[in-house]
């Protein structure tokens, strides 16, 4: 049916981002600028890559269709919940400012879809036909800089590009 189809399409979506984003655990051994910079680069990544994917689910999430709470979209496997248990510990162990977990991912996922999900708004204030990759680069940059100043981390280092992750990748 039509909706068995939407289905798939919403699942492969989730997914191609659940195998292209970092696992994080309450237990990496990581600095949390080294975490966030490898986070937020994978996020910009595929807003830049597969900005269709990201409208899809946008607008699924924004109608709080059942189709979303069906498939889990809101914390599948736990990954959003062991993300929580790690800023939680950054937090416990002095390493970050406190602030509210979940919050903090809910600025990242804004920050970092918006260069997909609002992609006319933000060529329209550029005065351009499309995003460009050099604006995928600035705002990454832009918002390292913010999370490194706003969780007290070392702003000197905020700015330096991802490095390859280390983290393992792949499915729950």
């Amino acid at each position: 049916t039509k909706d068995d189809l939407y289905r798939q399409v919403l699942r492969n979506v989730l997914e191609l981002w659940w195998s292209r984003m970092p696992r994080l655990a309450a237990d990496d051994p990581r600095p949390p600028l080294d975490v966030l910079r490898e986070f937020v680069h994978a996020k910009f990544a595929l807003s830049r890559e597969r900005p269709f994917a990201s409208k899809l689910f946008a607008q699924e999430v924004i109608r709080g269709r059942a189709m979303s709470r069906e498939l889990e979209l809101h914390d599948p496997k736990g990954r959003v919940a062991n993300e929580i248990a790690l800023i939680e510990q950054w937090i416990a162990r002095g390493q970050i400012r406190p602030i509210a977990p979940a919050h903090l991912l809910f600025i990242v996922w804004a920050a970092t879809q918006t260069y997909a999900d609002f992609e006319a708004q933000m060529c329209s204030v550029l005065g351009r036909e499309a995003l460009l990759p050099d604006d995928y680069a600035q705002g990454e940059a832009a918002l390292m800089q913010l999370l490194s100043g706003g969780l007290g981390i070392d702003e000197a280092d905020a700015a330096r590009p991802a490095a390859a992750p280390a983290s393992t990748r792949g499915g729950a």
